[in-house]
């Protein structure tokens, strides 16, 4: 939550996209179409997991109402913090890469490789 703080004391712009560092199947076209999302909600818009799952750093907030909520909040947990915003949801189509794949341990570096050579593999075939 210190990070979140200190980045938020720093943004001007209306909107601001939360997102982790490190997943290496977040395309342009995620982006876009939280952008979208977020742009017909009161709050924000988040993607969601194949098993429904919010994806708190894979979201799109309304600035001022981030500051809002971060003002008393006292907790630990970004679910706890962007839970009650009521954000929209966006899903990604079955059969793509998950965008929200993050690469912390070498098992899931393993895991995004296995992953490409599957779609290199298809695209070579078709």
């Amino acid at each position: 939550m210190p990070a979140l703080r200190a980045g938020l004391a720093l943004i001007t712009a209306p909107w601001l996209l939360l997102l982790a560092a490190d997943l290496p199947f977040l395309r342009d076209s995620h982006l876009r179409e939280l952008v979208a999302a977020a742009e017909q909600s009161h709050a924000g818009a988040l993607l969601v997991d194949d098993a429904g799952r919010p994806q708190w750093l894979l979201s799109c907030w309304r600035t001022d109402c981030l500051r809002t909520a971060l003002t008393g909040y006292e907790g630990s947990s970004l679910g706890g913090l962007l839970g009650p915003l009521r954000a929209s949801e966006v899903a990604v189509p079955a059969g793509s890469a998950p965008p929200w794949l993050d690469c912390d341990t070498p098992e899931d570096v393993a895991a995004a490789r296995a992953l490409t050579r599957g779609s290199e593999a298809d695209h070579e075939r078709a």
